[in-house]
């Protein structure tokens, strides 16, 4: 039995050495004359946002944050092969710094740098077709308004798109499951303590610019929250109610009564320590009268040309 298991450990062994080997040589060949610097023949990507946690919904600094993977496919012809002259290969990887990758970034960002989190991989299929997901941190400014608070719901969004390629030579489109978009994946998103993440609708169009005779491709992402009102309401709304309630009643008590006199020390001295609590509780914003998520948000997408 001993033997038999070396035996078959030794076969696995020169199997994966022989693929790795196969490998090894696809990718010098592929890469030999490769310019990664060129684009391949007009290319269409299709970008996916895979949102795993929003970070910071901030009504002071005006500005959302949040941390995804930014998934891209695309096809360059560059990369083909026949999988039968390379030992029946039909997926290899690449590193990224290795191939040209769609010049996509995030227009109005304001807060740090559009850049991966880590170096990753880009598979390439015999097809070649590739596909890439880059794990990104993105923060970018936010218009919000707080008249409705804590009842409030806010809408960020950015636009996505090229910087270097127009669509002459590049189409940027959400990615296609089928016959259906998928432009936006929540399945591994984490919920936020403070706003629930009711949509997200991405819009894709062609955006002509006074610089350009060629539009550039771009997508639009919305998000759309609703804050948690419970924790204001049992803290603060409620509260301040039932001193209300209070207060009145005691005008019925007779005036000459010490538990008036009482009653009303003990409400006002009440209705301060709340107010000490607003304050703290209370978000701050910098233009407006005051001061996430769930996996489950309905996605739309829309293209317009």
């Amino acid at each position: 039995m001993i033997w038999r298991a070396f035996v078959v450990s030794l076969f696995v062994a020169l199997a994966l050495s022989e693929t790795d080997l196969f490998e090894d040589i696809l990718k010098k060949q592929l890469l030999k004359d490769y310019n990664k610097g060129t684009a391949p023949p007009w290319v269409v990507v299709q970008h996916q946002l895979s949102v795993w946690q929003i970070q910071e919904v901030s009504t002071e600094h005006q500005r959302m944050s949040f941390q995804g993977w930014w998934r891209h496919y695309w096809v360059d012809s560059r990369l083909r092969w026949s999988p039968a002259e390379h030992g029946n290969l039909t997926k290899i990887s690449v590193p990224i710094s290795d191939l040209w990758l769609p010049d996509v970034h995030v227009y109005m960002q304001t807060y740090g740098t559009d850049q991966p989190l880590s170096p990753v991989n880009v598979e390439v299929y015999s097809s070649g077709q590739a596909f890439v997901s880059i794990p990104r941190t993105v923060t970018f400014g936010c218009n919000m308004h707080l008249d409705q608070f804590p009842f409030d719901t806010q809408t960020c969004w950015f636009d996505l798109g090229a910087v270097t390629y127009d669509g002459k030579t590049m189409d940027l489109i959400p990615r296609i499951i089928g016959d259906s978009f998928s432009a936006v994946d929540l399945g591994y998103m984490v919920a936020h303590s403070e706003f629930e993440l009711l949509a997200v609708n991405t819009i894709a169009r062609n955006v002509l610019y006074s610089c350009c005779p060629n539009p550039y491709p771009t997508i639009r992402y919305e998000f759309i929250f609703r804050r948690y009102a419970t924790a204001y309401v049992t803290s603060i709304i409620a509260p301040l109610m039932i001193v209300a309630i209070v207060s009145i009643l005691g005008h019925f008590l007779h005036p000459h009564a010490g538990e008036r006199i009482g009653l009303s020390v003990t409400m006002l001295l009440t209705s301060a320590a709340i107010y000490f609590v607003a304050a703290a509780m209370l978000p701050k914003e910098s233009t407006q009268i005051h001061s996430h998520s769930h996996a489950h948000a309905h996605t739309h997408t829309y293209m317009h040309t």
